[in-house]
């Protein structure tokens, strides 16, 4: 699911320049470090030319002075699509996983992966559904950081709107078809890549991108500007 106008323009100019704030007084960690123990070999979350981004994890108390109200109006925003997927999924918890990320440019990525490991639905701690949310004011194509989704061999001509179409109104998605005209919105395009279709994804002020953890393979293309997200992972 792709929603844009999610988060007022002034909004999400307070949370791009509150992330770069905290990045530039080292109140962010380098996502590759988190956890990682002497001598574990590297992977793609661990090798820093494979991911990019710092970030920190927030919750209501986490985010305070200048900046800091624009990222509880974010937050509370996904509590809002939290709730709604609670109306049309089985979600084993109310609350969720929150992150603000940067990338700050010079290329900086994060490869192809998934956020969860596909299982039969018993970890209650198991991420089952993304939701992204983008600051980036000005966004200009010369900028980068497309969010870049593989799509299934089978998905020319399907609609995407299984849980768009039962959001609430304040949040409601028009159902869009995956096809290979042009789309509405801005930096949204279908191509064929290595012999894959992919969808790509334009990280612009006030996007929102629903999907599930577990199924959908997803990459950052190089960023070349900071480039600012909120994500909630629900459980």
């Amino acid at each position: 699911m792709i929603k844009d106008d999610c988060l007022a323009e002034t909004v999400c100019e307070q949370l791009h320049a509150k992330a770069v704030q905290l990045h530039s007084a080292g109140n962010m960690e380098k996502a590759t470090k988190v956890g990682l123990m002497p001598d574990m070999p590297l992977d793609k979350f661990t090798d820093v030319s494979a991911r990019g981004d710092s970030i920190t994890w927030l919750h209501e108390g986490s985010l305070s002075g200048p900046g800091g109200s624009a990222g509880l109006h974010a937050m509370q925003l996904l509590q809002e699509v939290q709730a709604d997927l609670h109306s049309v999924m089985h979600l084993e918890k109310r609350s969720a996983e929150y992150q603000l990320a940067v990338y700050v440019g010079g290329g900086s990525q994060y490869v192809k992966h998934r956020d969860a490991l596909p299982d039969d639905g018993a970890d209650p701690n198991q991420r089952r559904v993304t939701a992204i949310l983008y600051a980036n004011p000005d966004w200009r194509p010369a900028d980068g950081g497309h969010l870049r989704i593989w799509l299934p061999p089978d998905s020319r001509g399907q609609c995407d709107g299984a849980v768009s179409s039962c959001l609430s109104d304040k949040l409601q998605a028009v159902k869009l078809q995956i096809t290979d005209h042009p789309w509405p919105q801005t930096g949204i395009h279908i191509q064929e890549v290595n012999g894959e279709r992919v969808l790509d994804i334009a990280p612009v002020s006030g996007r929102l991108v629903v999907f599930l953890s577990g199924a959908i393979d997803h990459a950052v293309l190089p960023s070349h500007n900071p480039r600012v997200a909120l994500t909630a992972w629900c459980q």
